[in-house]
């Protein structure tokens, strides 16, 4: 036999949720825009491609690019992740890809966490020449595409530097026939089914499919 007791309740049940309260008036006070947080500021970077296909040689792909880095100035008593609005201005890292034959930016939000952290998220797509891969002897259908992030003069402060943390490409298996190549050499770490990464002279990261 199963019973199952109901009960009623007349009063509303009210969940207290803790609030942000941000004032970005009274927090970007003495705010400096062209300054950044410190002379040296690091740049976390985490990568998921969205699409591509490869045509004359030419990659063209999106990608979602997240970029997250901490300014103290922007600390606020919180405890967890807001929107920035459209009107807020911040210092911001200047990433470009360098080697891009084509770059549009689709759509960019910013978030602000209570301790500073700052998260940029961009929708990108982006078109760069790839070469056969030097790696490959046997099989030339295997194509390097190269996305070099940098800074692009480390506005405001002495140096920007970026380590790619992850890299999705989970979406993508095949190009037009072709295989990606997939390794991680960042950190000399064997063979994995993502991106290539090489840190590489001034700040410059080389992503290789």
């Amino acid at each position: 036999m199963i019973s199952c007791v109901f009960s009623r309740h007349n009063s509303p049940i009210v969940i207290e949720r803790p609030l942000n309260r941000i004032e970005f008036d009274d927090l970007l006070m003495e705010y400096n825009t062209e300054e950044g947080p410190t002379a040296n500021v690091s740049v976390s970077v985490i990568i998921t491609l969205n699409s591509a296909r490869i045509y004359d040689d030419i990659l063209r792909t999106s990608i979602t690019m997240e970029q997250i880095w901490r300014d103290m100035r922007l600390s606020f008593k919180g405890v967890s992740e807001v929107p920035l609005p459209n009107s807020v201005r911040i210092w911001q890292p200047d990433t470009v890809i360098l080697n891009a034959l084509s770059y549009d930016t689709k759509m960019t939000s910013l978030f602000l966490n209570f301790d500073g952290t700052i998260r940029k998220k961009q929708l990108l797509f982006v078109e760069v020449l790839c070469d056969e891969s030097p790696n490959v002897t046997m099989k030339s259908d295997i194509l390097e595409c190269s996305l070099e992030l940098t800074s692009f003069s480390n506005r405001g402060c002495e140096q920007i530097t970026y380590s790619v943390e992850k890299i999705n490409n989970d979406r993508i298996a095949q190009l037009r026939g072709r295989r990606l190549n997939a390794f991680l050499n960042l950190t000399k770490a064997e063979e994995k089914d993502v991106f290539r990464v090489n840190a590489i002279e001034d700040n410059l990261i080389d992503m290789i499919l």
